[in-house]
């Protein structure tokens, strides 16, 4: 190998000799070689043994004339004192140039990618997904384009308290969505992302809502009961009935108005709420109290051929989706859909152990209770409860309840003997 002193017109005058490649040593530092291809392309690099391996190792360093004689001498020595080391340097490249490659693929995950792989990975309910889209778009939509680690918590900030100056809620379920998906992406893609809620950025903390019926109840059943019928699909009488059965079950407002007929167990007198429709990922069976069974009984004897839906909307094949401005304007009584799950609650936690409110409700029991575990109502005995809580409901509005349990009945019959024998005790204690 031609050992000579490199230098910027020395290695320009530099040819293969016709060979396909030729290298050269140089003479200032002996680790550094050129080589020369027929095609007159000219590399250089270091070649020498690394500490504690039996071979020698090529560490590429760059191209002439990319990288001058002054800069390749300075590599060269910088390798070999790795290799003096025991360091691998092409190790090291490979590493940076995955890092690099990394890092061009990190900034090329955008809110809006991310947002997509988020969905697709949580199988959210339609609604919520929805709702996220929305708020995402509404609050943080020039972003949506843009590397998500470009959006910085700063910006993140400004955008969440120009939305709060709208709609706090809406402010606090943009920023609630956004630090979902960004937590995802940042697991999923290794992206550096910083934490944008704490001290950066605050959540309105929206206060939960207490609304509910109460002293209005009585009026407000007698106002929807007196609703005009309709022929029209999703009219007032099928908003009328949706809302009389949420009042019965306490059920969410999506929860009656999708619900299907392969959902009702008429002979059984049940609902089932399935998973993909619970907002608790549960699913879980309501058994009917007589007035929200005849509600739907008497739907099903005047239903449409072929229909899908118990409260059909205004398209056919549609559920209905909401109650209309003008039905409650209708009602003249301020109520919304959640109140009345409100009124259903109270009115069930007034009469019922807690476990039959959380089945009545659909909530899952409370984690490491021991007590509650053992608790396992029959369908028949749940609904017996339910209609005691249906009547408390109704009262005052009917000149009687739809049926007096055995069970309450046993209850009222204890009370008057304990009533009758309490002054004997007395007088026996005298």
């Amino acid at each position: 190998m031609p050992t000579i002193k490199f230098t910027e017109a020395v290695v320009r005058g530099l040819t293969s000799n016709g060979k396909a490649r030729v290298e050269y040593r140089d003479t200032d530092v002996p680790d550094l070689l050129l080589r020369v291809t027929r095609n007159g392309v000219k590399s250089f690099s270091v070649f020498r043994k690394q500490r504690g391996m039996g071979s020698a190792i090529r560490v590429t360093l760059d191209n002439w004339p990319r990288l001058s004689v002054h800069e390749a001498r300075q590599r060269a020595r910088t390798a070999a004192a790795s290799l003096g080391q025991g360091v691998n340097p092409n190790e090291e490249i490979r590493a940076a140039a995955a890092r690099k490659t990394a890092e061009a693929a990190r900034n090329e995950i955008t809110l809006r990618i991310a947002m997509q792989e988020y969905f697709k990975v949580q199988s959210l309910r339609p609604g919520t997904e929805l709702s996220y889209r929305r708020d995402l778009q509404k609050t943080f939509g020039r972003w949506l384009d843009q590397p998500l680690v470009m959006l910085a918590p700063a910006d993140v900030k400004a955008a969440h308290k120009r939305r709060s100056s709208e709609s706090r809620t809406r402010a606090d379920g943009a920023l609630r969505a956004l630090k979902a998906i960004r937590t995802y992406a940042s697991a999923q893609h290794d992206l550096p992302l910083p934490a944008i809620t704490g001290r950066t950025v605050r959540f309105n903390g929206t206060p939960t809502r207490t609304t509910r019926l109460a002293g209005d109840r009585v009026a407000w059943i007698r106002k929807v009961r007196a609703l005009p019928d309709s022929d029209r699909r999703g009219g007032t009488s099928t908003q009328r009935d949706a809302l009389l059965v949420l009042l019965s079950t306490g059920l969410r407002l999506r929860e009656v108005c999708h619900l299907r007929w392969d959902e009702v167990d008429h002979a059984a007198g049940i609902l089932t709420i399935g998973v993909d429709r619970h907002k608790g990922k549960r699913g879980f069976v309501l058994p009917l109290p007589p007035r929200a069974a005849a509600i739907i009984n008497a739907r099903h004897s005047t239903r449409e051929e072929g229909e899908k839906f118990v409260f059909p909307g205004g398209h056919k094949g549609k559920a209905l989706d909401r109650i209309a401005r003008g039905t409650f304007a209708l009602i003249g009584i301020k109520c919304t859909a959640h109140d009345l799950r409100r009124e259903a609650a109270t009115a069930a936690a007034i009469r019922l152990p807690l476990a039959f409110v959380r089945q009545l409700l659909g909530h899952a029991a409370k984690a490491g209770n021991v007590t509650e575990g053992y608790i396992q109502p029959s369908n028949d005995e749940l609904r017996e409860a339910f209609t005691q809580v249906e009547d408390a409901l109704y009262a005052g509005v009917e000149i009687a309840p739809s049926s007096k349990p055995a069970r309450t009945r046993r209850l009222v019959k204890a009370t008057k003997v304990a009533k009758a024998t309490k002054p004997t005790e007395k007088r026996a204690l005298h």
